[in-house]
């Protein structure tokens, strides 16, 4: 302003603010000043601007960056709110009220600006007046620059066409997932969620809950105060709750300047640096950018949890959560799920003991804990305690391994940073040679080779997505059933890398964990519930035929036999003379009266016994023959054996309903000459 007395009143001018980008304006509307009192008012603005912490010379971790960056927003954002209450109140102004904040501020002075035009329809100028609370112009023209260009009023430009481009009028109200939920609604988003939207309980945003905040934040207050304006102008700051899936307290106690800030859900949503920060239990937020950057290649401009709520969910392969599959939580459990099924979980699944992942099964997970398992799922736990050393899933004897839980981490968490002792894991010829000759190796030779150098590395290479990746992984149990990778002995990384290239396509076991069947129940007869035999009548459906070579396994025979209870079936056992002995007999008489028993030498192993029993059997009174043996050998290992025999029984006995669906198959086609276990198919 040109220099005047002090006591002539400049002619009425606009003033505009220009911030300290000199790029941003914001126009402040007409005002009749002096400029002594701009000057003033302004010089002690500067004077009372909070400087930003200095930078620490080399920060020594990505949370010490992070903190400090957000400290230095916080500190510009006093310096523009003081700068701005001197401007507009004067150097004598007091402290605004809540609510009373400089975004507000502007906005009234945009309302009023549109109330004074007088080219401007009376409908535009109650639109106006209904939406100034919720529209924040400050973070309007910080997201949308060209608005500002125009020199265009802020406030008229979203109502005339921003809202209809998706423009976001405030950090918290996201106009594309409030359209969705407006149905056959018509018109700008955020006028209906003041007038019509916010009494019929719609959410401006995935993370902002309406019901519930009226319900529990607004619970005994004014019912006409909008829920997302008391929010930002007094919840936020009195730490109230937006919604369940925001723990306010995990997030703020996890910042070093929690306190400074005013509204915490707007800090989370606007604040880049923050957007992975833990705010919902049970979410991992760096695992789900993953799944979105790397294995998908897109960016994630939000936070990661907000994707998720919005739209993320729709796809049952993106993980919450290592341990959280949705589309297998919604399959095991029967649910048809309208809604992101991690949600469901955390409201009632945990409670009700709902298996959300292959290898995780909260109902016995929590019942190995010594704490309340109600005051914290399962999940939760698990990502708090991970060395606790629960099993997690009830086929499983130990607990998942350490080392592969923190190969993924670092997976998730390193970049494409190369690192030498994964380096060093993966190419066991590299084992014991220093740092300087592993990078050395990797630039003159490790690459060219195909060799992997991180996580990602192998990961990328290999072909493997975050869901398909071998959770159940137990290096010493894969050596053990391969003693050809003997010389992985000591290297998880390295027999992970071995079976992730090669063991996968070979079809290698990796876990005991895996010869274990969750669904099979056996019903092993007893002296008082043996084996039901049917009646003899003139036609039967089903002939059973049955070798018992090792006596120590033979009552599983007759526990499989059992799921034939629909069926009428009669019993033909074949005894070796090598495994009788008079216990062994009165033992099977007790358990399967009724049974023909035959005793015989072992001539042609089980193909010699079951022929041998064919003597005995008229076979046209049989639609079906069954046959059955104790099947396992000393040449492999006892888990191989027992899942080779199981497999081969469950595959046409497993259970009644398997049971009758093959013999359904062989009455209505005659052409069906054999069922079997596809897994041994050769």
């Amino acid at each position: 302003l040109e220099a005047a007395p002090p006591e002539e009143l400049a002619e009425p001018c606009d003033l505009v603010l220009r911030l300290g980008d000199g790029a941003s304006r914001i126009e402040l509307g007409r005002f009749a000043i002096c400029h002594g009192d701009v000057l003033t008012a302004f010089t002690a603005g500067l004077s009372a601007r909070a400087a930003p912490p200095s930078p620490p010379p080399t920060p020594r971790s990505t949370g010490e960056r992070e903190a400090w960056l957000a400290a230095s927003a916080a500190a510009e954002r006093r310096h523009m709110t003081t700068v701005l209450r001197y401007v507009i109140g004067g150097p004598a102004a007091r402290e605004p009220e809540l609510g009373d904040d400089p975004r507000r501020l502007f906005a009234l002075a945009l309302q009023q600006a549109i109330q004074a035009d007088r080219s401007l329809t009376k409908p535009v100028k109650s639109h106006a007046a209904a939406i100034r609370d919720l529209f924040d112009p400050l973070h309007y023209l910080a997201t949308y620059p060209a608005v500002a260009e125009t020199g265009e009023n802020p406030l008229l430009h979203y109502m005339r066409t921003g809202w209809r481009e998706g423009f976001r009028p405030n950090p918290l109200f996201d106009v594309g997932y409030y359209r969705e939920q407006m149905g056959r609604a018509r018109g700008e988003p955020l006028l209906h969620y003041v007038t019509k939207g916010a009494e019929a309980g719609l959410n401006p945003h995935p993370l902002f809950d309406t019901r519930f905040y009226r319900e529990n934040a607004l619970a005994g207050e004014d019912a006409g105060l909008n829920p997302l304006a008391h929010y930002q102008a007094r919840g936020g700051f009195e730490r109230r709750a937006p919604s369940p899936w925001f723990d306010t307290a995990r997030f703020l106690d996890a910042l070093p300047f929690g306190a400074d800030i005013a509204c915490p859900l707007e800090a989370f949503v606007a604040t880049r640096e923050l957007h992975d920060r833990d705010v919902l239990a049970g979410f991992d937020a760096p695992l789900y950018r993953y799944q979105i950057e790397v294995e998908r290649g897109l960016t994630l401009d939000e936070p990661p949890l907000v994707h998720y709520l919005r739209e993320g969910y729709r796809d049952p392969t993106l993980l919450p959560n290592l341990l959280f599959d949705p589309q297998f939580y919604a399959e095991r459990n029967a649910l048809d799920l309208k809604k992101p099924a991690l949600l469901h979980y955390l409201a009632e699944g945990d409670r009700l003991g709902l298996a959300c992942h292959p290898l995780f099964s909260p109902a016995h997970y929590n019942k190995q804990r010594t704490d309340d398992p109600a005051a914290m799922t399962a999940l939760e736990y698990f990502g708090r305690h991970p060395e606790a050393g629960f099993a997690t899933d009830r086929r499983m004897s130990r607990p998942l391994d350490p080392a592969i839980l923190a190969f993924l981490r670092r997976l998730i968490e390193s970049g494409d940073a190369f690192d030498c002792q994964f380096y060093r894991a993966a190419n066991a010829d590299l084992a014991g040679l220093d740092d300087d000759y592993v990078v050395g190796h990797y630039l003159d030779h490790g690459q060219e080779e195909g060799r992997v150098g991180t996580p990602r590395d192998l990961m990328i290479k290999s072909g493997v997505k975050l869901r398909d990746f071998p959770l159940g992984f137990f290096a010493d149990e894969y050596i053990y059933f391969h003693p050809d990778l003997k010389y992985l002995a000591g290297n998880p990384i390295g027999c992970l890398c071995h079976f992730l290239f090669h063991g996968r396509r070979e079809n290698r076991m990796y876990g005991r964990w895996q010869f274990h069947y969750e669904d099979l129940v056996l019903d092993i007869p007893t002296d008082a519930a043996p084996l039901r035999v049917s009646p003899a009548p003139q036609r039967m459906d089903l002939c059973v035929l049955m070798h018992v070579y090792y006596a120590d396994i033979w009552t599983e025979l007759p526990a499989f036999v059992q799921n034939f209870r629909n069926r009428s079936y009669d019993v033909f056992i074949n005894l070796v003379d090598l495994s009788w002995t008079p216990e062994l007999h009165a033992e099977i008489r007790t358990l399967c009266p009724g049974a023909f028993l035959q005793l015989s030498n072992d001539l042609g192993r089980d193909v010699g016994g079951f022929m041998r029993l064919l003597d005995n059997v008229k076979l046209d009174r049989y639609d079906v023959v069954a046959l059955m043996h104790t099947k396992k050998s000393p040449h492999i290992m006892p888990e191989r054996g027992e899942h080779w025999r199981r497999t081969l029984l469950r595959a046409f006995a497993g259970s009644p309903e398997v049971a009758d669906e093959c013999v359904d198959a062989f009455l209505a086609d005659p052409a069906v000459g054999m069922i079997g276990a596809k897994e041994w198919r050769s």
